[in-house]
């Protein structure tokens, strides 16, 4: 297991073309291994493997099925760096310039990420900024796009569609994400870890592994 996966990280740390069927079907026929759980930004999260150097993770994201605790803004950073392949379907990135305003003159609230065991909650900053947006790109299946751990970034995926996801993180730091919200949110908002069904997981893959 370690060495299919410890190979597939380093092609996505790299950017490298890859067999993503047999990432797939490896998952797929070894599911009950892992645990996939909803996350806070609105997809299905599954962290495949950690290393050293970081950590791969797959991501489902769909249109039709939410979740309670999904943050409604989406801009925010990262305690480390990433490269995403787009396995299957569209993802729209956005970076964003962001600067640290006045109480008088500002688009949003910024809100720290603390992590429990379980769960996690978003803390209101003293710090409040101006954003707008700086670049947007649309990355088809089969490429690549990045993210530095200092930039201000939002994922989605284009028209209700449904799309898969290969995450390597790289350069992690001790340090305390924020997520930038243009309301103001219930502060010390605690949102607990959801799993999500192994077999519903499973037969979501199968899908995606079909149209593929």
């Amino acid at each position: 297991m370690r060495e299919l996966l410890k190979r597939t990280y380093n092609q996505v740390i790299n950017c490298q073309e890859l067999d993503s069927k047999e990432v797939i079907d490896f998952v797929i026929n070894n599911y009950e291994y892992f645990e996939p759980n909803w996350h806070a930004l609105g997809f299905i999260h599954c962290k495949l493997m950690e290393f050293c150097e970081g950590t791969l993770r797959l991501h489902i994201w769909e249109a039709e099925e939410k979740h309670p605790d999904e943050q409604k803004e989406k801009i925010h950073d990262h305690l480390f760096s990433l490269n995403s392949l787009v396995i299957y379907g569209t993802v729209k990135n956005e970076y964003f310039d962001v600067s640290e305003s006045s109480v008088h003159k500002f688009t949003h609230y910024a809100y720290t990420v603390k992590y429990g065991d379980k769960s996690s909650s978003l803390q209101l900053s003293d710090k409040v900024y101006n954003v707008k947006g700086e670049e947007e790109n649309i990355i088809k299946s089969g490429e690549y796009y990045g993210v530095n751990s200092s930039r201000f970034h939002r994922s989605s995926i284009i028209d209700g569609s449904t799309a898969l996801t290969l995450v390597a993180t790289y350069d992690h730091l001790k340090k305390e994400p924020i997520t930038l919200s243009n309301i103001q949110l219930d502060d010390n908002k605690r949102r607990d870890f959801i799993s999500y069904d192994k077999l519903q997981w499973r037969d979501k893959l199968l899908q995606i592994r079909q149209a593929i």
